[in-house]
């Protein structure tokens, strides 16, 4: 794998961590499903598990091409795995204590911490503007943006999820969303 990146070592470092965040998110999105009783929102869950699984092909894939073990552990790594076994923990601690309502916000803020954790590694990994040499090159770069795409969809969503838990919790009515709030800061600016 060819990268514009200067730090070689760099580039190995976040391929790694996107190994450990992707194994991660597969059990927050299978311990997420676990804390809804909301139908649509355990099927975008579920759908987001499978996309995971695809979006762990394509970093393996990048990972063999620059001739890096997908499995290397590095220090980054080991706190990337720590971090996701956190957010799993959490959602099972809220679980225990039995609340729907506490257990339902608990696992969309999980979702959302790992959600923006991936989103920003496919945003740097997009920067890097990773190339990989011969044909696979134009089908891995248009996986990573699609990847990259995919994970910002998601945030946002999840994003309007915690704000409409809230919502319910507080009883309120009218309470910004994510897009009015983008609104109200692309119209500040």
């Amino acid at each position: 794998m060819v990268s514009k990146t200067n730090n070689p070592a760099a580039l190995k470092e976040l391929l790694l961590q996107m190994m450990e965040t992707g194994i991660g998110g597969m059990s927050i999105y299978t311990t997420a499903m676990r804390c809804t009783d909301q139908p649509d929102r355990k099927a975008q869950w579920q759908a987001w598990l499978k996309q995971a699984g695809r979006h762990q092909e394509i970093i393996s894939d990048l990972c063999h091409a620059s001739g890096v073990d997908p499995s290397e552990l590095s220090a980054g790594r080991t706190v990337a795995k720590h971090l996701g076994e956190g957010l799993t923990t959490a959602m099972k601690m809220a679980l225990a204590i039995g609340d729907s309502e506490t257990v339902q916000r608990v696992a969309c803020e999980c979702v959302l911490l790992a959600e923006t954790r991936q989103q920003q590694n496919w945003a740097a990994l997009e920067e890097a503007e990773c190339t990989v040499p011969g044909p696979l090159q134009e089908a891995i770069n248009a996986r990573v943006k699609e990847a990259a795409n995919a994970q910002a969809r998601q945030v946002q969503e999840t994003a309007k999820w915690l704000c409409d838990s809230w919502r319910h919790i507080l009883g309120q009515t009218l309470m910004p969303t994510v897009s009015t709030h983008k609104r109200d800061l692309d119209q500040s600016i």
